[in-house]
């Protein structure tokens, strides 16, 4: 099963039941693969150095600046909380 997360469910309030449940159908025996999104996080990375991306239809292209200013921001840490909330139910 393939489950996309958008950047907007891990900013919800209800992030930990999310996280719950996933581990719930893991741990029925279910093979996941999560596909996370973070177009609000990185948005507000990029916002804070008033910096725009282009987007090309509807797709922001990712610019070697982009990409500096998101690692630089704190995106690693950010990557690393979703990686360790899923741990918490192993």
């Amino acid at each position: 099963m393939v489950i996309m997360l958008g950047g907007e469910a891990v900013d919800a309030n209800n992030f930990t039941s999310i996280i719950s449940d996933i581990a719930l159908l893991h741990s029925l025996g279910v093979k996941i693969v999560i596909v996370h999104g973070a177009k609000p996080q990185i948005n507000r990375i990029l916002d804070t150095h008033n910096y725009v991306t282009p987007y090309h239809n509807g797709i922001r292209i990712t610019d070697e600046k982009t990409l500096d200013m998101v690692n630089a921001g704190g995106w690693p840490i950010a990557a690393n909380h979703f990686s360790a909330s899923l741990h918490e139910f192993e």
